[in-house]
């Protein structure tokens, strides 16, 4: 059984919905990479049930924060997860896509949220990410076929990343 076979399950089960980001969403998005965890974001609210589902199928707790959850499982590797607040989370929810990753029907973010959490991360997160988080906005722009010059593109930018990550997507979308 895969992992997002579990998660899947999880969901249907304990009612408790999900939308895949990270990795596998840029994969699912049609571009080719490598990953090593499963990113979730979830609501705030169901973080406890999400916590108390992975622990009882075996996962382990390793790290709880303001905005995250990281589990590890032998067999299955990493899950994170990230909890947002249950507007952010429906908004998140009904602008995302159902795709089959792994043979599995789950739902993705949307390419325009996928980006606003990875300009975030390109913002907050840790220098050694910049490269593969920053190649994958490249990408997703590309597939979706996204005008960068474009005031949504620009306020996307200024909303979740910088200033100067805006102008280096437009110079290496060029």
């Amino acid at each position: 059984m895969h992992l997002l076979s579990i998660i899947e399950e999880i969901s249907r089960s304990e009612k408790l919905p999900f939308i895949v980001i990270g990795g596998y969403a840029v994969i699912a998005w049609g571009v080719p990479r490598q990953t090593i965890d499963l990113d979730l974001l979830v609501a705030k609210d169901a973080q406890e049930a999400w916590k108390t589902a992975l622990c009882a199928r075996g996962f382990q707790l390793e790290s709880e924060q303001a905005a995250f959850t990281q589990f590890h499982s032998q067999a299955f590797g990493r899950i994170d997860l990230m909890h947002v607040q249950l507007a952010t989370f429906e908004k998140m929810h009904g602008a995302s896509e159902l795709k089959a990753l792994n043979g599995t029907a789950v739902r993705v973010a949307s390419i325009p949220h996928l980006i606003a959490l990875k300009l975030h991360a390109l913002k907050h997160g840790e220098s050694e990410r910049k490269f593969k988080d920053f190649t994958d906005v490249l990408r997703l722009v590309h597939i979706a076929g996204m005008n960068v010059r474009g005031e949504e593109f620009k306020a996307l930018c200024e909303k979740h990343g910088t200033e100067q990550l805006y102008e280096e997507i437009v110079y290496f979308s060029s």
